[in-house]
């Protein structure tokens, strides 16, 4: 479920839980729903960084620093946000 984090004259940041999902996943289906299409219409998120790469890092920092995820974080862009992939279970992606 996608939720504005913003005040409501800045609602250019969304955060979504990841929910036991893969990062790589939510975020794409994240974004397709934001942008009110499917996401297979979308570019690969190869393009910007390798989704199962991502998936693995995910999972290694979440089952090897139990309680102490929350400082982990990986930022990158795609299809006009800032994503950043925050370890203790969310995504957040804002508009620069």
């Amino acid at each position: 479920m996608v939720s504005s984090s913003d005040p409501a004259d800045s609602p250019s940041k969304h955060v979504v839980d990841i929910d036991g999902g893969r990062p790589s996943e939510v975020l794409v289906a994240t974004v397709a729903a934001l942008a009110k299409t499917d996401a297979a219409s979308l570019p690969p998120l190869y393009d910007v960084i390798d989704p199962e790469a991502l998936d693995a890092l995910y999972e290694h920092v979440r089952t090897r620093t139990v309680g102490e995820a929350n400082g982990y974080r990986v930022t990158f862009p795609y299809e006009g946000y800032e994503v950043c992939v925050e370890f203790d279970g969310r995504i957040r992606l804002a508009t620069p």
